[in-house]
């Protein structure tokens, strides 16, 4: 009786790829096996009959970051201000100082000779360095006071009677002399080469004097027109000094 050959015999064995214990078999023709599957993960299946769609995402609003900054913005201007107020615009305390004690003003003719006529009722201050000449001052009317100095003089007639003369249109200025409110004129003197100024009650159509008591009386400084600039000035303002103290005292 023949044998079956393929009885006893081994079949050939057939090559496998090694088992990995942490990995599991996939089949080539099945989607890998995701373990817990979400719905986010399974594939979408449509319906059949539409088309595919995809889900666009919604962008992100816009606001919440302008109202974030708005508000920022005014937590600090807020904070901003207290702080201001609080430290830097505080008013300054004022500190009082003492008000300086007013110092006298010196009297420039403090140390001047007085004159005195008692005819004539007049009195006035001069400083030392002017020369008197009262030799036709005694006469009721038309009494005459000379005072020089170098080559100034300051000529003054009292009482004066019988004058005359064309009125003149004088260069002057308003001035208050003793409680007299008159005025001071400007001249100059071609024909002798001197420069006068001179007391008026107009500085038009004047023959160059004044009344007190219904008298006319007429005080003048001459000097010469060869005087600088400052010499003259300095000069008017010593005469000025000068008629501030005189004073009629009758």
């Amino acid at each position: 009786m023949d044998q079956n050959p393929n009885q006893n015999s081994v079949p050939e064995p057939i090559d496998l790829p090694p088992v990995n214990n942490n990995s599991q078999v996939q089949s080539p023709n099945f989607p890998p096996i995701v373990e817990n599957p979400t719905v986010s993960n399974l594939p979408v299946q449509p319906e059949a009959g539409l088309p595919i769609t995809h889900e666009v995402p919604k962008p992100k609003s816009k606001l919440m970051p302008v109202l974030l900054a708005i508000l920022i913005i005014a937590v600090l201007s807020v904070g901003g201000y207290f702080v201001y107020k609080n430290y830097f615009a505080k008013e300054p305390v004022a500190i009082e100082t003492p008000s300086p004690t007013p110092v006298a003003t010196a009297d420039p003719t403090a140390d001047w000779e007085t004159y005195t006529n008692q005819l004539h009722g007049i009195t006035y201050k001069y400083p030392t360095k002017w020369i008197i000449d009262d030799k036709e001052v005694n006469n009721q009317l038309n009494g005459l006071i000379v005072m020089k100095k170098e080559e100034a003089q300051i000529t003054m007639y009292l009482e004066m009677d019988g004058i005359g003369g064309l009125g003149r249109n004088y260069e002057g200025k308003s001035f208050q002399f003793n409680e007299l409110g008159i005025y001071k004129y400007y001249v100059d003197n071609t024909y002798n080469k001197t420069k006068g100024i001179g007391l008026t009650d107009s500085l038009t159509q004047s023959l160059g004097v004044f009344s007190y008591n219904n008298k006319p009386y007429s005080i003048t400084l001459t000097y010469p027109a060869s005087y600088t600039d400052t010499q003259a000035s300095e000069l008017e303002n010593e005469f000025d000094q000068i008629l501030s103290t005189f004073k009629f005292t009758n």
